[in-house]
């Protein structure tokens, strides 16, 4: 006799980068120990390994991960995390009066993608011709997780969020060109352009909570306000 099936429940979310609805379940044991093993290994990259992973394994339609922006993957995985374990989560949050550590309940239904500073991802050049950007997936988004980028490692940004070149006869994919000859072409455009491919980046949409809580040492009314993910996850 085989071992029984186990049903499982679906939910709806609606993808932040695209407003496509998609469909998913709550991960289970064998998602939990991704996530555990990941987290156990204090490497930044494992960890969101573990996330992408996650997401991959629980969300219907095939999505292809490895291309969403990472402000997608890190709401699509509060989302499946809010289903699995819980709406709500204790996080630690200094007081900015005593800095007292102090253990606050986090309703992660409450986080949202803040798009209000986003800009748009056509940069002209010319009347007839311009640059389509794209916003970041996680590999490329880690290469930038460092304090001080470097003037080339932030160029090296800059040529990954290329999303094609167009005029007014062809539509050239980035990814149809070499580095050399995408850095070339960078290289040779005015600043007021790279500055605003720059600008897209600095601007994209991120993971939003706000809230307050009182101190449990001094009393002072503390407002919060979260846009690092990290604070979500690790």
């Amino acid at each position: 006799m085989s071992l029984p099936t186990i049903s499982v429940p679906h939910y709806e979310m609606i993808l932040p980068s695209t407003g496509k609805k998609i469909k998913f379940r709550p991960f289970l044991v064998r998602e939990e120990k991704i996530l555990l093993m990941a987290l156990e290994s204090k490497a930044e990259r494992e960890m969101y390994d573990g996330i992408k992973q996650t997401i991959s394994n629980c969300v219907q339609g095939g999505i292809d991960v490895d291309s969403l922006p990472l402000f997608d993957l890190e709401y699509m995985y509060l989302k499946i995390r809010s289903k699995s374990i819980g709406e709500k989560s204790k996080i630690n949050f200094y007081c900015t009066e005593c800095k007292e550590v102090n253990l606050c309940m986090v309703d992660f239904d409450q986080v949202k993608i803040d798009k209000s500073n986003s800009v748009s991802p056509k940069v002209q050049i010319s009347e007839s011709m311009g640059i389509v950007m794209k916003y970041p997936n996680m590999d490329t988004s880690l290469k930038m997780a460092v304090e001080s980028p470097s003037t080339q490692e932030m160029f090296d940004f800059v040529l990954d969020c290329i999303d094609y070149v167009y005029d007014k006869d062809n539509i050239m994919k980035a990814a149809d060109y070499s580095r050399g000859e995408l850095a070339e072409f960078v290289e040779n455009l005015g600043n007021e352009v790279f500055e605003k491919m720059v600008e897209f980046i600095d601007k994209m949409p991120n993971l939003h909570y706000s809230g307050g809580f009182k101190c449990r040492k001094c009393g002072h009314e503390n407002t919060i306000e979260v846009r690092d993910s990290s604070d979500f996850f690790f």
